[in-house]
């Protein structure tokens, strides 16, 4: 699937593409343009290609081990997510039995920001259900 190159982006392009919302991206640009997170963010940087460098955030073996997952587990997905897109979460649906994928509309990579409200509810809806089932 095509996504974005997170490490071929600069610094500005990167913020830009974990939203949907630019108004959004904008005040994160703003707020993160300060010299006293330049360190956290080379860090950030760094450990970001340590940990998916090669190959691109893609772990050919994934696929073996996801239905080892027994746990109930809900994917909340942004509809614009830019660095994974929204098919991901459904292939991941299908290799995680019992999984339940929620995609947010008008969102990108971060909905627990962009769409903290619906994120909240739909994680509100899942443990209650889990609750009930219980």
């Amino acid at each position: 699937m095509e996504q974005v190159d997170t490490f071929l982006s600069s610094e500005e392009q990167r913020i830009r593409d974990l939203f949907y919302d630019q108004e959004l991206a904008e005040a994160v640009l703003v707020s993160s343009q300060r010299p006293e997170l330049e360190d956290a963010a080379l860090k950030n940087r760094m450990i970001t290609a340590k940990l998916s460098w090669q190959p691109r955030s893609h772990d050919p073996n994934l696929r073996k081990w996801l239905h080892r997952i027994k746990l109930p587990t809900l994917l909340i997905w942004g509809a614009h997510d830019r660095l994974f897109p929204q098919d991901y979460a459904f292939v991941y649906q299908q290799l995680i039995t019992g999984s339940k994928a929620v995609v947010l509309a008008e969102c990108g990579h971060l909905p627990h920001i962009e769409k903290g409200d619906e994120f909240a509810a739909e994680l509100e809806r899942f443990v209650d259900g889990m609750r009930i089932a219980a």
